[in-house]
């Protein structure tokens, strides 16, 4: 007969497979269904670049947020997806700030160009550098997922850029310097290995060394230093949430090579600097995530990679900095529906056969049955593994369906080493010889466990037949059988009270199925028990 053809296909080395894998694999497990479109599904995705609370000179800046990036997909919304790059935010404390923006919105899609955001005052306190967004926002409708390339459906990025941060000389040393930082945010859908999508959440920062009082290449100042990105990635695929993240180190140096490593448990660590004529207070925290995922949302937050405090002071003019900086503040969340979402129907397996819907399309098999033919082996087992034909249960049509060929280890595509089946049934309990030796059972002995039901009953029925309780209640599965309670269910079997009231070597449930009496040893009165 002639092989169906698929692009896909692929055979990796030899395959081998027991009587039990073969009957096991025409069994898929089932797993939640994606959401077809329109469907619910959310992200949140937040960075700034610095946070900054100074007083310095007598002027001060309440709480401000200097680069700043967010992105957010709501799928009952219009519009369905933002993204923003901010050059300055107000924060809890307030502050007079002059906000510009870039946003993108969609639908429908939106790629602008990159903008170089308004100048950031900080006077008196510090000067900022050069603050740029880059931001792009894509969505089609309710109805469509956008495109996907290489897997991810990208709907919202943004990402904003400082290219520095100063504070004012204090006794001719630049007190602090902030080096270029930048954030990033995204919103996704990732498709899976199964064909759904599960929504996906990221947020990235990239924080520049901060110089202390001229920084480690001067004598009394220090560096300090963040080796890698950091980022927090939330996921949820409808059933599970997850955060996961990217940390980094964080370490401080001093112009004589020393390096203290500071441990990301939010503890300050205080760090001794001399400036000659001044009193010098110097404290860096490092910051883990906290991951507040519950159910099917992933959530998290990090309130900062690194914060900085630094005092400086003299006993002549008293307090001349008081400046506090969090550097790298990133929030993520994300929420998909019940087994995620559908964006692409073809590229689903609801039968769980390892072939998607598309495929199954092409071959003309049955996308909900795994089993397309009754042989035996899943549709992809017989696409990708043993080059059967799966709308055909005897591929070689020498008389022996491919399943069984599989199972004795002939070759279900030669028809030759097909062996015909003898006495397919010898114990007459309504298992072939086959389906016995892939079951464990006896094919000479019709009740393999002894338990007062058949072999094939059992199969029926959907009790263990190499197992007298499958429920393991206590009562036999054949006499729950008889009593009508369910041989799959504990909690209905009634204990066994004087289980041989007459001592004939049945049972009274064994004498009930048989319909003797339990109370005579010898209902027909032949002279031997029943037992007997």
């Amino acid at each position: 007969m002639s092989q169906p053809s698929l692009a896909r296909r692929a055979v990796h080395g030899v395959v081998v497979v027991s009587t039990a894998a073969a009957l096991s694999l025409a069994a898929p497990t089932t797993t939640a269904s994606a959401a077809p479109l329109p469907a619910t599904y959310t992200g949140d995705a937040h960075g700034d670049v610095v946070r900054l609370r100074s007083a310095l000179g007598g002027a001060g800046l309440a709480d401000l947020f200097v680069g700043h990036s967010r992105t957010t997909v709501d799928s009952r919304t219009a519009p369905a997806v933002r993204a923003t790059s901010t050059n300055v935010e107000a924060g809890l404390g307030g502050g007079s700030v002059s906000a510009d923006s870039t946003t993108a919105t969609a639908p429908p899609s939106m790629n602008p160009d990159l903008r170089r955001l308004a100048a950031v005052n900080l006077s008196p306190v510090a000067t900022a550098g050069v603050v740029e967004g880059d931001v792009a926002a894509s969505y089609e409708n309710a109805e469509q997922c956008v495109a996907g390339v290489n897997g991810l459906r990208q709907l919202g990025t943004s990402r904003t850029t400082l290219a520095g941060l100063n504070l004012i000389n204090v006794l001719g040393v630049r007190a602090l310097a902030v080096k270029a930082s930048e954030t990033t945010t995204s919103t996704a859908l990732e498709d899976q290995p199964d064909g759904s999508s599960r929504m996906v959440s990221t947020a990235t920062t990239s924080v520049g060394d901060v110089d202390v009082l001229g920084g480690s290449r001067t004598l009394g100042g220090v560096t300090i230093e963040v080796v890698r990105p950091v980022s927090l990635t939330a996921t949820s695929d409808g059933t599970t949430g997850k955060l996961t993240s990217q940390s980094s180190v964080v370490r401080v140096r001093r112009a004589n090579g020393t390096v203290t490593t500071i441990e990301a448990d939010g503890r300050p660590v205080s760090i001794g600097l001399n400036l000659p004529g001044a009193t010098v207070a110097l404290t860096v925290a490092a910051f883990d995530d906290a991951d507040t995922s519950t159910g099917a949302l992933g959530r998290g937050s990090l309130d900062a990679v690194v914060a900085v405090d630094l005092e400086i002071s003299t006993v002549l003019s008293g307090p001349l900095v008081d400046v506090s900086l969090d550097l790298g503040r990133l929030t993520a969340q994300a929420l998909a529906p019940a087994g995620g979402v559908e964006c692409d129907p073809g590229a689903q397996d609801p039968d769980n056969d390892g072939l998607t819907n598309d495929e199954e399309a092409e071959l003309g098999t049955d996308p909900d049955d795994a089993d397309s033919d009754d042989d035996g082996l899943t549709d992809g087992r017989e696409v990708d593994q043993t080059r059967t034909d799966p709308l055909d249960p005897d591929s070689d049509d020498g008389g022996v369906d491919d399943g069984t060929e599989v199972g004795r280890g002939t070759d279900p595509n030669n028809a030759a080493d097909d062996i015909p089946v003898v006495d397919a049934d010898r114990d007459d309990d309504g298992l072939s010889n086959d389906e016995e030796a892939g079951l464990g059972t006896d094919p000479d002995d019709a009740d393999s466990d002894d338990d007062g039901l058949n072999d094939g009953t059992e199969v029926e029925l959907g009790t263990d037949p190499l197992d007298p309780d499958t429920d393991d209640g206590g009562v036999l599965d054949g006499p729950e059988v008889d009593r009508g309670t369910d041989p799959l269910v504990a909690g209905d079997d009634f204990p066994v009270v004087d289980s041989d009231r007459d001592d004939d070597g049945l049972t009274n449930d064994e004498e009930a199925g048989l319909g003797t009496d339990p109370d005579d040893a010898d209902s027909d009165d032949d002279g031997l028990n029943d037992g007997t």
